[in-house]
């Protein structure tokens, strides 16, 4: 399994490297204030104190801890979440990944939510599922998700800024993921279905049904 572990990551560490530019090799379009939150202190008084000064007319997160209540009430309705799977079907983390395990690949995609107390639980502003190809491995399959979420990203920013947004409450909660739950067990898994064409078969299925 440990193995399958280091597959797995190496596999990705180079998909990112073909299909993700630095952030610093592109373009600037503007000159934002860049502000560092240090690793654990999403949720400290500093944090809240500087975020209050501010005052910003959005916040936006992706692949953070939660935000605790005290601070989202201070910005209700102005907190978003970009969430790499359909909340639906899949909350909390490695929600790009459990589909691919479940062998439930009409389950992947991207969801843009208002953030509230719960785990994903949020209304939703926009959610698609991405477009499965018969030449997909098991990165790209995950990395669609976090383009197609960027891709929704920015058009419900543009729908901010015109105020035409609209949100939807979350009908049904998906099953949730903790992190422990993603282990080299689980990865064991999805490499011996790479490896075996199982895979394959299950993309050409999904692609016929």
């Amino acid at each position: 399994a440990r193995n399958a572990w280091e597959w797995f990551f190496k596999r990705r560490e180079d998909y990112e490297a073909n299909h993700f530019a630095p952030s610093d090799s592109l373009p600037a379009r503007n000159r934002p204030l860049i502000s560092t939150i240090p690793a654990g202190r999403l949720n400290a008084p500093e944090t809240a104190r500087a975020l209050r000064s501010i005052n910003p007319d959005l916040i936006v997160l992706f692949d953070t801890s939660l935000m605790n209540s005290s601070t989202l009430d201070l910005f209700q309705k102005r907190v978003l979440n970009m969430h790499i799977g359909l909340s639906s079907h899949y909350r909390g983390s490695s929600a790009n990944f459990w589909p691919i395990h479940d062998g439930r690949l009409e389950c992947l995609g991207a969801t843009i939510m208002c953030i509230d107390n719960g785990i994903d639980t949020g209304e939703v502003l926009a959610q698609e599922a991405i477009q499965v190809e018969s030449c997909d491995t098991e990165q790209s399959l995950m990395g669609k998700t976090i383009i197609l979420g960027v891709n929704l990203l920015i058009q419900i920013l543009r729908n901010w800024e015109t105020a035409s947004t609209s949100s939807l409450p979350l009908e049904d909660k998906g099953k949730l993921y903790l992190k422990k739950d993603f282990n080299p067990q689980t990865v064991l898994k999805v490499r011996e279905m790479v490896e075996g064409g199982g895979l394959e078969r299950l993309i050409n299925h999904h692609l016929k049904t």
